[in-house]
C-alpha cells in the first residue's frame, strides 16, 4: 500500500473504535454515527472524512500520511472545509461544521472552531459521537449511539440490537424480539439498556417479569453485565432494584413482577420481603383459573405515563399465530 493508504487503515480503525461507521458517500445512509470517506465538498473538492450525527455535519477530518507533522498547512485545509460547508446537507451551526480533526495514523489533533481563537490540542484517541455532541453543547435523541461492535455478539443477538435501535430511531415505541432458548435474551436485554442510559437522554428501565424467580435471576444478569465503557460492571454505574418496597422504584433499572408493579401503580401494600416462592404459587394458581375478570387501572394512578423511558416486558408464554391458524409458543421479549 501507498503511504496514505496505510494511514487510512489506521485513521479507520481509530473512526471505528471511537463508534463510527465508516461508509463511502454513495453508501451513507440517515440516523446513523457515520464517517463519510471522500466527501464533497465546496468547489469541488473532498474532504478526507465528514462526520454526521443525526444527518447533521458535526466534524471534518484531515487525514495524512504518517510522516506528514499535520502542520499549518493541513490546518488551513481542513479550517477551509469547515467553513464551507455545502448547502444541501444538515449542520449543526448555519456555514459551520464545528469541529476539526488532523490525523496521521499516528497523532491526532483537534480544534473546536466555535472557539476559533483556540489551539489545536492532541488526543490520545478519536471523539466519540456522544463527546462531539458534548463538545458543542448539542443533545440528541438517539444520535450519540455508536456503531454497535459484533465482536462478543451472537448473530441473533447483533441483528436484534441492530433492527431494535434501527426501529426507535424511526420512531416506532413497541418491538418485539422473538429469540431461541439460550439464546441470550436476558444479555440483549442488558445491552439495550445499557445502550440507552448510556447514550440517549434515557433515565429509567423498567424490566417485567412474572415470576420472582425470574426477578432474581434478571437481577444478577443485569448486575454483573460488563459490555460497557472501561468494562465496568453495570451494578457500579447504575442503581438496580428488584421492586420489594415502594423507594425501589426510584432506581435507574427497577426489576419487577407484573403483580408488584400493579401495587406500586394503585397505592397497594407491597409484600416486602415476604415468601416469594409462596407468592410465586400463588399467583400460578390465580392464573390456571382462567379468570376472565378485566382489572381497570383507573385514573389515579402513582406513576405518570413516562417514569420509564424504555420497558421490557420478558413472558415466554407469547402467541403466535401461524398461516395455518395454529398457535405455538415462543420465547420472546418485548422492549417498549
Amino acid at each position: 500500500m501507498l503511504p496514505e493508504e496505510k494511514a487510512r487503515v489506521k485513521i479507520d480503525k481509530q473512526l471505528i473504535t471511537a463508534g463510527w461507521d465508516i461508509v463511502l458517500r454513495d453508501e451513507y445512509f440517515p440516523q446513523s454515527a457515520s464517517a463519510v470517506k471522500e466527501a464533497l465538498m465546496q468547489g469541488n473538492t473532498e474532504s478526507d472524512y465528514l462526520l454526521f450525527v443525526d444527518d447533521k455535519a458535526i466534524a471534518v477530518v484531515e487525514a495524512k500520511r504518517e510522516e506528514n507533522p499535520l502542520g499549518e498547512e493541513v490546518q488551513q485545509q481542513a479550517e477551509d472545509y469547515a467553513r464551507n460547508p455545502q448547502n444541501w446537507y444538515g449542520v449543526w451551526f448555519p456555514n459551520q461544521i464545528p469541529l476539526v480533526y488532523l490525523a496521521n495514523g499516528r497523532k491526532i489533533y483537534f480544534k473546536n472552531m466555535l472557539h476559533p481563537d483556540s489551539d489545536y490540542v492532541e488526543l490520545s484517541e478519536m471523539h466519540s459521537p456522544r463527546k462531539m455532541l458534548q463538545l458543542i453543547g448539542q443533545i440528541s435523541e438517539y444520535g450519540a449511539l455508536p456503531r454497535l461492535d459484533k465482536r462478543g455478539l451472537r448473530d441473533c443477538q447483533y441483528r436484534a440490537e441492530t433492527k431494535f435501535e434501527k426501529s426507535i430511531k424511526a420512531g416506532a415505541k413497541k418491538n418485539l424480539a422473538v429469540l431461541a432458548t439460550g439464546s441470550g435474551k436476558t444479555y440483549l436485554a442488558c445491552l439495550a439498556s445499557y445502550r440507552l442510559l448510556n447514550y440517549t437522554p434515557a433515565r429509567k428501565i423498567l424490566f417485567l417479569v412474572d415470576r420472582n424467580n425470574l426477578a432474581r435471576q434478571t437481577e444478577s444478569e443485569f448486575s454483573t453485565f460488563d459490555r460497557t465503557e472501561g468494562q465496568q460492571e453495570m451494578s457500579s454505574l447504575y442503581e438496580i432494584k428488584r421492586l420489594k418496597k415502594e423507594n425501589d422504584i426510584k432506581a435507574d433499572i427497577v426489576i419487577s413482577t407484573i403483580q408488584k408493579l400493579f401495587a406500586v401503580l394503585t397505592g397497594a401494600v407491597l409484600l416486602g420481603d415476604g415468601d416469594e416462592d409462596a407468592e410465586d404459587e400463588k399467583n400460578t394458581t390465580d392464573e390456571e383459573k382462567e379468570d376472565t375478570k378485566v382489572i381497570q387501572l383507573g385514573d389515579n394512578l402513582r406513576l405518570p405515563p413516562d417514569y420509564f423511558q424504555l420497558i421490557i416486558v420478558d413472558d415466554d408464554r407469547v402467541i403466535i399465530r401461524t398461516k395455518l391458524g395454529k398457535a405455538r409458543k415462543i420465547k420472546g421479549f418485548a422492549l417498549i
